[in-house]
């Protein structure tokens, strides 16, 4: 992917691809800190480690090589949160379907929709600057990509910085999408797959409303036995998902922060709370 967005010439952090240790030390004996250092492939677990200083950084870099990776990426970091924009594509045309703002700490993770930095203006940008390039070059060398892309990016304005792609929602994501989707998903994916998304839609219909998702380890969490049509919950390994949507962000997270209280553990709900409904004070 980071060679793609150089060779297409998309905005990304500067990076360098290594495959010796010496080599890799060297790059970061003469970049700016902080850095990000990571393996080279995409996977949930993969591992991601920040660095500010470069003994910190040298010390890194020599574990991930002694524990048998064969490539690393180096590549610049800056501590702002990144969003995630996820289109719908038929290979020729591509349609927004959310955005999504993403905390994450040790315990659990909050998803919300749509995300706030997110204009028309820059999406237009991102097609024109990043996605379509992208989509005729996957068409060059394996054929029409079809289906949900994900770029995750820095947003400055109406700039932007690639940081990733994926090719279709990441876990946590999914369940936003439905919660605030008014379209025929088997009808918008027909449409996709058979290359005429663009003849037969606009804009895919989206709520006005706000959706605000958390996930948490499925242990620390006592399942309702009583079914709240107003939630959409889901569980995927040891993860508990539920998603809420409201008419406005605060009223989501009031909303969602309500319904786990009775069945989550104190200490978790507490630091929950805190961390949610701090947001809005702060905003």
């Amino acid at each position: 992917a980071k060679k793609i967005m150089y060779k297409l010439k998309i905005n990304t952090p500067r990076f360098g691809i290594f495959d010796r240790e010496n080599i890799a030390v060297e790059y970061v004996r003469k970049i700016k800190f902080p850095i990000i250092v990571h393996n080279d492939f995409v996977l949930l677990s993969r591992e991601n480690y920040v660095y500010s200083g470069f003994t910190k950084a040298k010390n890194g870099i020599q574990k991930m090589f002694e524990e048998g990776v064969g490539k690393i990426v180096i590549e610049n970091y800056s501590y702002e949160k990144p969003v995630y924009i996820y289109f719908i594509t038929d290979g020729y045309n591509a349609l927004p379907l959310i955005s999504i703002d993403r905390t994450e700490t040790s315990e659990y993770t909050v998803t919300e929709a749509p995300a706030k930095k997110i204009s028309e203006n820059l999406i237009v940008n991102i097609l024109q600057k990043a996605l379509y390039p992208i989509l005729d070059d996957i068409t060059k060398y394996t054929g029409i990509y079809t289906g949900i892309i994900g770029l995750k990016l820095k947003i400055k304005g109406n700039n932007f910085s690639l940081l990733e792609i994926y090719n279709g929602f990441q876990n946590y994501d999914i369940l936003p999408f439905i919660s605030l989707n008014n379209e025929n998903l088997l009808k918008l994916l027909y449409n996709t797959a058979t290359s005429v998304l663009s003849d037969n839609y606009n804009f895919i219909d989206s709520s006005d409303n706000y959706s605000c998702t958390i996930t948490v380890d499925k242990c620390k969490v006592n399942l309702n036995e009583d079914y709240n049509d107003e939630f959409i919950e889901a569980e995927y390994d040891d993860k508990y998902l539920c998603s809420i949507s409201a008419s406005t962000l605060n009223m989501a997270r009031e909303k969602l922060i309500d319904y786990l209280e009775p069945i989550t553990e104190e200490k978790l709900i507490t630091n929950i709370k805190n961390e949610i409904l701090e947001k809005e004070i702060k905003i």
